[in-house]
């Protein structure tokens, strides 16, 4: 039976492997390939050097605490943020399995080829590469290789378990995609409630973790959890092999309320509906946007300083502002046209009005930033000027920056595919994305710190008065972008045929 499945994961591999090779893409995206493989090679690099130097930082950091109890009071958020980021990123088992369902191949053998080949994952590597060194760095010399070796086993264990966990998720919440951000946000609760002390996580994670060290029995919980998250995926692809599902699925509607929004408000409410359609049904976009939910927590490493309310940081604080209220918009709106390169013939085909098109993406971008500025409300707690910081940004973001964006992404040339996954993926990204964030966050600076000699409050004021002069004259930046648009759109068509 082993050697029999072996046989056949050789066979399918083989099969996937000539299937990538003879695409028409794998010629045209081999130098990309390669670049990414470098960058994959630094970042797993970086990870080894981290790992090997993680006692010395630990030290510096927290000064007379043992080194091995500190590092495994952060392993239960290392974990949580593990399973997170895995779910937003972390490639799903795929096999075009409806090839293979009618050939005299038992499904479970299909099954298990898939769920196996998912641990080639860059996730998995991560333990490897920070955790093995410091392991046999400074586990092994102070306790014992053995408990070393076990430590080991047991994170090994519990970081497969989480990618198993992690695409059952998956599979079971992609229509409700939703739960991902509360259960990110509550991530976020428990290390403030734990940073706070009014829980003890971080001792619970010591406890836990330290046990392994001198408890082989223990092996048995990451082992069993690991054996309970892969049955778990066998039997949930198990009952979704069959050849009518597989067929059907693609032809299942799916349906959403937005049609209300598009009744409401007539064209720009349908091209803001097909918006959203876009962004939550395939991967690329819709990875990017809860990927912004990332940047949002940056405030907890910066806020909270000694500096008075308006202290010499104001200038800073007002670029992390301009940062968080804006990252939505900064991550999606990047590719903001490109997004739909794939079918933008059609769109400057169709009986749509240039005006309503650009009116639905700037919508977008607004209501994103305002959603942006709602979830960084609770910032509040470090002082009332927070908050005005972040509205005054929210204004200047509305008002000058999406503007900004709009005309920046009527230089798109580079085609997307939405379909394929965001990581380590630089489809379209070119050097006007990098130099994106130049102008976008250091003009706000620049327009604050003239008026902050006097007294940074005017600084901030008039930060809010170039985002709100921007809204009342909207208009005008309106009419000025859809003639840009009218006159880019068939350079803009032209590049996207060609990819």
């Amino acid at each position: 039976m082993t050697a029999r499945r072996r046989s056949l994961g050789a066979t399918l591999l083989c099969h996937q492997w000539r299937q990538a090779c003879r695409s028409p893409y794998w010629h045209r995206s081999l130098a990309v390939k390669i670049v990414l493989g470098f960058f994959i090679a630094f970042l797993l690099l970086n990870l080894f050097g981290l790992g090997l130097a993680v006692d010395h930082i630990l030290v510096s950091a927290f000064p007379g605490e043992d080194v091995l109890s500190k590092f495994n009071s952060f392993l239960l958020y290392f974990f949580g943020l593990d399973l997170v980021l895995r779910f937003l990123l972390q490639k799903l088992p795929i096999l075009p399995i409806q090839h293979y369902l009618h050939l005299p191949i038992p499904r479970s053998d299909l099954v298990h080829y898939a769920i196996v080949k998912s641990t080639l994952s860059f996730f998995n590597l991560i333990p490897v590469f920070l955790f093995y060194p410091h392991a046999f760095k400074q586990i092994s010399p102070e306790l014992s290789p053995l408990s070393a070796v076990l430590w080991l086993a047991a994170l090994t264990g519990l970081a497969l378990a989480n990618g198993f966990l992690a695409s059952y998720l998956k599979r079971q919440l992609s229509a409700t995609p939703a739960s991902v951000t509360i259960a990110a946000a509550a991530l976020v609760v428990v290390g403030l409630l734990d940073y706070y002390e009014v829980i003890g996580l971080s001792g619970l994670s010591t406890s836990l973790f330290s046990r392994f060290f001198h408890s082989p029995i223990l092996l048995a919980v990451p082992l069993g959890l690991l054996v309970l998250s892969y049955r778990a995926n066998y039997a949930l692809l198990l009952r979704h092999t069959y050849v009518d599902q597989v067929t059907a699925a693609s032809r299942v509607p799916a349906a959403t309320r937005a049609d209300a929004l598009a009744a409401r408000f007539g064209t720009v409410g349908a091209l803001l509906t097909l918006e959203l359609r876009l962004l939550w049904r395939n991967k690329r976009p819709k990875s990017v946007a809860f990927m912004s939910l990332f940047f949002l927590p940056y405030g907890l490493m910066t806020y909270g300083g000694d500096g008075g309310p308006f202290g010499d940081s104001m200038g800073f604080l007002v670029g992390v502002g301009i940062f968080m209220t804006g990252a939505f918009m900064f991550n999606y709106g990047q590719f903001l046209i490109s997004w739909e390169s794939a079918y933008f013939d059609r769109i400057i085909c169709a009986n749509i009005s240039f005006r309503d098109y650009i009116l639905a993406k700037y919508a977008l971008l607004a209501g994103g930033c305002a959603a942006c500025f709602l979830i960084t409300t609770p910032y509040v707690y470090f002082g009332v000027h927070i908050l005005l910081i972040n509205a005054a940004a929210l204004l200047y973001n509305v008002g000058v920056n999406s503007f900004l964006l709009l005309y920046l992404a009527t230089f798109s040339r580079r085609r997307i595919d939405i379909s394929k996954s965001s990581m380590f993926n630089w489809e379209g990204v070119g050097p006007a994305q990098f130099l994106l964030l130049l102008p976008t966050i250091l003009i706000p600076i620049l327009i604050y710190l003239p008026f902050s000699f006097a007294q940074p409050a005017w600084g901030i004021g008039a930060l809010a008065l170039f985002g709100a002069a921007g809204l009342l004259s909207s208009r005008v930046w309106i009419g000025l972008l859809t003639e840009r648009l009218r006159q880019q759109k068939y350079t803009m068509a032209a590049a996207f045929r060609i990819g």
